[in-house]
């Protein structure tokens, strides 16, 4: 009789799963680990190992999975036949924290870099129409930062970064004019005649004026109306970028009514605007009859109609006539 013997059991093998940097989180079979751990599995038999990305590795600092020894995704099975350690291999990243104060702009963005690398970090000023500024540093911390005027510069990413950039503003450009030729302003107690161009630290406190009215020759003169930006006749201004003020100027011309002996006129004489209309009136005394305007000046009237209308294109003289009945 022939004896038959049972197959033996084959001997179990030792299966090691790890992290590499130690410490870090993985997963056999769905057990969370923290640590190495060894296995004593059947030769052959199927389990599941796996780990997640990324994970922190404290302030600012973090661990991302690379491959596993032996390759695989990063949850995969695995059916071994002999001894053999599967590790998790991560790379090291650290946070490069990107600033810039008021007045221009950093790159690159903040963000996450391998540990190690080397970054150029630049650092563009804002200049346009209103305000212009400069750079004037960077304040870096962490190792591998850097502090200093470079631009661009480079740092090392042996740790968390934190870069901040500081910019100046540059003088302001401020014009200070008239819209009328040769009216007078001043600007801090000096007078001027003509457009003037200032550079201003921004926010400084400065006067400007003018007087009113102006003369622009015989029976002509400009009066203030306004300040573009507003303000007073005189008033101070601090610009923070480039500005313009200009004192806003009317003309005016002198209308000279006036009659012979036989009635009145209306209006009485006066300043009036350029380019306004103005209706003229004479009345006859009892007695007389009105006869005629004369005018002279840009705009006048001569005639017989009564009400008469005017243009103010220059200063004007209206003479009413009368004649007695």
């Amino acid at each position: 009789m022939q004896t038959i013997r049972p197959t033996p059991t084959p001997a179990p093998i030792q299966v090691t799963v790890q992290t590499n940097p130690t410490g870090l989180t993985f997963s056999v079979d769905g057990t969370p680990y923290t640590t190495t751990q060894a296995f004593f599995w059947a030769p052959g038999s199927s389990h599941t190992i796996a780990t997640t990305l990324p994970q922190s590795g404290g302030v600012s600092t973090r661990y991302i999975w690379n491959s596993w020894s032996g390759g695989g995704t990063i949850s995969h099975s695995v059916a071994p036949t002999k001894n053999t350690t599967y590790t998790a291999k991560f790379s090291k990243q650290y946070f490069l924290t990107m600033n810039a104060q008021k007045g221009g702009a950093v790159t690159p963005q903040s963000g996450w870099k391998p540990s190690g690398t080397t970054v150029s970090i630049t650092a563009t000023s804002t200049n346009n129409a209103s305000v212009s500024y400069t750079f004037s540093g960077w304040t870096g911390s962490g190792n591998g930062s850097y502090s200093g005027t470079n631009n661009p510069a480079s740092i090392t990413m042996s740790g968390p970064i934190i870069e901040t950039a500081a910019f100046t503003q540059k003088p302001v450009q401020v014009t200070v004019q008239a819209n009328m030729a040769g009216v007078s302003f001043m600007v801090d107690g000096s007078t001027y005649t003509a457009a003037h161009m200032f550079a201003w630290q921004p926010g400084s406190s400065h006067w400007i004026a003018t007087t009113s009215p102006q003369s622009r020759g015989t029976g002509a003169r400009y009066v203030w109306s306004s300040w573009t930006g507003g303000g007073a006749i005189s008033h101070t201004v601090a610009p923070t970028t480039n500005k313009t003020y200009t004192a806003i100027f009317t003309t005016q011309y002198y209308l000279t009514m006036s009659h012979n002996t036989g009635g009145t006129v209306n209006p009485a004489s006066g300043w009036k605007n350029s380019g306004a209309a103005v209706s003229i009136t004479a009345t006859p005394a009892i007695g007389y009859n009105f006869s005629n305007w004369t005018g002279t000046g840009t705009g006048s009237f001569s005639g017989t109609t009564n009400p008469a209308s005017i243009t103010m294109g220059a200063p004007i003289t209206e003479t009413a006539i009368f004649t007695h009945n």
